[in-house]
């Protein structure tokens, strides 16, 4: 395309190949012409094709480096939008391990401190089981504590009557008052001990008493048969209530 072609060529070989034919194909001035007006023509003509080929080689490469940019204005924004994204989630992504771990530990008190919950209320059932037997156990050493004072009681009510008794007999009426109103007192805690089990003979008892109080003074001899009557009293009461020990 770019080689100068020469109009005088084709003629110089033929001459050069048959000098003879050298006068008979010499150019004229008018085929000189037509020659010479023919060159340009083909000149401008590669030339506008180079042009052209030129102009497309150059948009060629103007697009292969705009996609280029852009693939890598792509790229580029993909690696931002990654590193945000990362950048974004990781923090939260740590949180959430950190939470997690944080469930777990506190699950983990959770079930120990059930466990010793457990271990407490397991306990607390026993003491509560020992104490109720002792409570039980208090109860019965109460009830025999109480049963066993009453009987005192009963034994020295009799006593201070036979006491009043021997003082009467030996002529000492103020020693046997003294006595009577000891073995009152000590009817009146009996009536506190036994409740309303025991009322009707305790009034009996206590009735005799006050008799026997009066009698001391008038008629001696009537106070000792009363006072007779009230140890045999006291007696049968002791046997009803304390017979089995």
């Amino acid at each position: 395309m770019n080689e100068n072609i020469n109009p005088n060529q084709p003629f110089q070989e033929e001459l050069d190949d048959n000098p003879v034919k050298e006068q008979e194909t010499k150019p004229t001035p008018a085929n000189e012409n037509i020659i010479s007006e023919e060159a340009p023509s083909q000149t401008f003509t590669q030339t506008s094709e180079e042009i052209a080929a030129k102009e497309e080689s150059k948009f060629r490469r103007f697009l292969r480096k705009l996609i280029r940019w852009t693939v890598g204005l792509l790229i580029i924004f993909a690696l931002g939008f990654l590193t945000a994204i990362v950048s974004y989630y990781q923090p939260a992504r740590t949180q959430l391990r950190q939470a997690t771990q944080d469930l777990g530990a506190a699950e983990e008190t959770i079930s120990s401190l059930n466990n010793k919950i457990n271990d407490l209320n397991t306990e607390i059932q026993k003491k509560d089981e020992q104490i109720n037997n002792l409570q039980s156990e208090n109860s019965t050493m109460q009830d025999v504590i109480t049963e066993k004072e009453t009987h005192i009681t009963v034994l020295k009510t009799m006593l201070s009557v036979n006491q009043a008794t021997i003082a009467l007999l030996n002529n000492k009426p103020n020693e046997s008052m003294q006595a009577l109103s000891q073995a009152n007192e000590l009817l009146q805690k009996i009536k506190e001990m036994l409740g309303e089990s025991q009322t009707d003979n305790l009034d009996t008892i206590e009735q005799r008493l006050n008799l026997i109080t009066t009698e001391l003074k008038t008629n001696p001899s009537a106070a000792l048969a009363d006072m007779a009557i009230v140890i045999d009293d006291l007696a049968k009461l002791e046997a009803d209530l304390f017979q089995e020990n």
